[in-house]
């Protein structure tokens, strides 16, 4: 048996912070949330043995190591604590051995408590065998390096959301195939790639006079480094590599002072498209109440919000103006202060929702197309960070436990046959789910045992009421996203149907890989 974990990371802007704030309750929850979601154990044979069946039993006031499937004949998951909560009982030996986390100087302080709360050992960065990573992004080619049982916490071509200008141009490019209908268009304001649209930055702003302010950031970088207000082209540096926005000048304003909202969105797999949204999260505060004064314009505690900026200006008594609200709420304090307000927070939330879900259908083919070219299994998973402006910050993870099935001729064309009625009907044919492969089942089963762990996680897409709308925007239309979205669609509203559908087959082992893995 081989036990396989799936973690969760935010993106290197935030690794150094939170390893220096790690009793933020918020950032802590959510990542060891994220490990009860996709945190599973492999045995090769698909099959539970005695011991995992011993240590998924209580058997004193710790909490059981595995959490079981739903399903018969379904590896379990791996259980995880933050270093405060009650330890979870010691496997054996023999799995003791297997949990191995390979180090890293950025693993967070509290990822590292909860992995050795977890009963997990951290080894050298050089050590040969481990099941576990969290660090800098992979170098691309990197990726193939990876064995069945170990996971890391990006997505090979993450950079496609993660970077602002790659970030953008995935953007621009569905919105350019979406004109009429203006669905992409808001996404993210009107960026200008520099040094390459220079000229066209020039040639705006020259339009636009001097009281229109442009942000200036770097395209990979965060925490607030790099960023610049301007308001005239010979601010702007003639070779550097930097993205440019109109910059907002009249900002929804909280008791004066900018701010922004964090939003913790998990992705466990491109290919289906799975996404999770965390119901807690943080709303940051610029540390000075805001002015349009173009005098200004410089004080980045006035025009950033980011919390390495303002945390220690924010208990400064000699800075003036300073704002009243500190420097971070919670989401839950937020959403409870625009109601107070009278203002209607479901449609608020519901527009977040749909800007996430657009987002990731921009950048899912290119990085789809990476995970193909390098992964020959899916081992990654992905959380990012959304701020109210609708740019996401990227940050990662890893999923997939199930060996790689190789694809014999009825299945791709079973595959090909109900893509190509989706595209010519627009409509998926129900008959998709009748004679389920193995590959089929695997695919409802992690759904449905994700679904069944996501803790305070809600699953926002698939989902049985959005998925209609957002199918026709995919570039790629890809067969499991087809067959997640009629599963829900006739058994959602009757899960324990499905459910009982699915343990008939795997009783019988169905859903059991029968070609060896890569």
């Amino acid at each position: 048996m081989v036990a396989i974990c799936d973690i969760v990371k935010k993106n290197d802007d935030d690794s150094a912070a939170t390893a220096a704030t790690s009793d933020d309750n918020s950032t802590a929850m959510v990542r060891k949330n994220s490990f009860v979601v996709s945190c599973k154990i492999i045995n090769h044979r698909s099959t539970t043995n005695k011991t995992t069946k011993k240590l998924s039993l209580t058997s004193s006031n710790k909490m059981p190591f595995f959490r079981p499937s739903l399903f018969s004949n379904v590896p379990p998951t791996i259980r995880f604590c933050l270093h405060d909560e009650n330890k979870v009982q010691k496997p054996k030996k023999s799995i003791r051995k297997l949990l191995k986390w390979r180090h890293n100087s950025l693993t967070p302080r509290v990822i590292r408590r909860a992995l050795l709360n977890s009963h997990f050992e951290i080894v050298d960065a050089d050590s040969r065998f481990w099941i576990g990573y969290w660090g800098r992004h992979w170098k691309t080619p990197d990726f193939r390096q990876l064995l069945p049982y170990q996971k890391v916490n990006h997505f090979a071509g993450a950079f496609n959301l993660g970077r602002k200008d790659k970030l953008w141009t995935n953007i621009d490019r569905l919105s350019s195939k979406n004109v009429k209908n203006g669905e992409f268009s808001l996404l993210m304001p009107k960026t200008y790639i520099l040094p390459h649209d220079l000229s066209l930055l020039k040639q705006k702003m020259s339009q636009d006079g001097q009281l229109t302010p442009y942000i200036l950031k770097p395209p990979a970088s965060a925490r607030g480094t790099g960023i610049h207000v301007v308001h005239r082209s010979s601010q702007i540096p003639r070779k550097k590599s930097l993205v440019a926005q109109t910059y907002i000048y009249n900002p929804l304003l909280l008791y004066g002072s900018k701010f922004d909202l964090r939003i913790y969105v998990y992705v466990t797999s491109f290919n289906p498209l799975k996404i999770y949204l965390y119901q807690e999260g943080l709303v940051r505060f610029a540390s000075v109440k805001y002015s349009k004064c173009l005098s200004t314009i410089t004080n980045r505690l006035m025009h950033l919000t980011n919390y390495s900026l303002n945390k220690s200006a924010a208990q400064d008594e000699n800075i003036e103006n300073r704002s009243e609200t500190g420097v971070k709420w919670s989401l839950t304090k937020f959403w409870n202060h625009l109601k107070h307000m009278g203002k209607d927070v479901d449609k608020l939330q519901n527009e977040i929702i749909d800007l996430i879900i657009k987002t990731f259908i921009c950048c899912e083919t290119p990085i789809n197309s990476y995970m193909n070219e390098q992964i020959s299994i899916t081992r990654c998973i992905k959380i990012l960070r959304f701020t109210s402006s609708g740019s996401p910050y990227s940050a990662n993870y890893t999923t997939k436990p199930w060996c790689n099935v190789g694809k014999d001729t009825s299945l791709h064309q079973k595959e090909a046959f109900y893509i190509e009625t989706f595209e010519k009907t627009g409509k998926i044919d129900p008959t998709i789910l009748d004679d389920l492969t193995g590959e089929d089942l695997r695919i409802l089963i992690d759904l449905e045992d994700e679904y069944q762990r996501r803790g305070d996680f809600v699953r926002i897409f698939p989902d049985q009421e959005a998925n209609s709308r957002y199918l026709h925007f995919f570039e790629t239309n890809r067969y499991a996203n087809l067959l997640l979205d009629e599963w829900l669609n006739q058994y959602f509203h009757i899960r324990e149907t499905g459910l009982k559908l699915l343990e008939e087959h795997c009783k019988r082992k169905a859903h059991v890989a029968t070609k060896r893995c890569d």
